[in-house]
């Protein structure tokens, strides 16, 4: 009986080992299935730039005469006089250098709220709802301290601002580059 026993077990651990083996490799399958649509989410561009302000009006793309490099970032509620004090100053910074546009997203009502409510100018242009591809791709960028550069005609490209401690003075730099 004993011997019957352990081939009993031995089919057993064999089973569980090959049902094993096949979970294994179906939950690398699903990571990299995953993975891959993590990184197809992370290289989201910018589209047509259009959505509406916080006052409620609607955009026009970007892509306008003159226009050659456009910057979008997010404006963080819970930072949002760190952010908007620091985007203030660069876009002060490349106001002289014509054909930048600068387009700050909101990440909630209540940063639109305070925006539409600030009496002076910022010197760009705050997003309350954009197109959905845009707004992920915003931010995806965010997600990694970036805000996103485009010159016309090429690919966006990433700048880190956030959480690197560099300066109006160096962000502008970078974006203008």
């Amino acid at each position: 009986m004993a011997h019957h026993q352990i081939i009993v077990e031995i089919v057993l651990l064999l089973l569980l080992g090959g049902y094993g083996w096949t979970l294994g490799r179906e939950i690398v399958r699903e990571e990299r299935r995953v993975a891959a649509r993590i990184e197809s989410n992370m290289l989201l561009g910018i589209g047509r730039y259009t959505g509406v302000d916080v006052t409620g009006r609607l955009l026009t793309p970007a892509a306008s005469p003159g226009v050659d490099r456009v910057v979008t970032f997010l404006l963080r509620a819970d930072r949002l006089g760190d952010d908007l004090a620091i985007w203030r100053e660069v876009a002060h910074r490349v106001s002289d250098r014509r054909g930048v546009r600068i387009i700050g997203f909101c990440d909630d009502s209540q940063c639109a709220r305070y925006v539409g409510a600030v009496a002076q100018p910022l010197g760009f242009t705050v997003m309350m709802y954009g197109e959905v591809v845009d707004s992920q791709a915003v931010l995806n960028a965010d997600a990694l301290a970036q805000c996103l550069v485009q010159k016309a005609g090429s690919e966006p490209f990433g700048v880190v601002w956030r959480g690197a401690g560099l300066t109006p003075g160096q962000i502008s730099q970078r974006i203008l580059d």
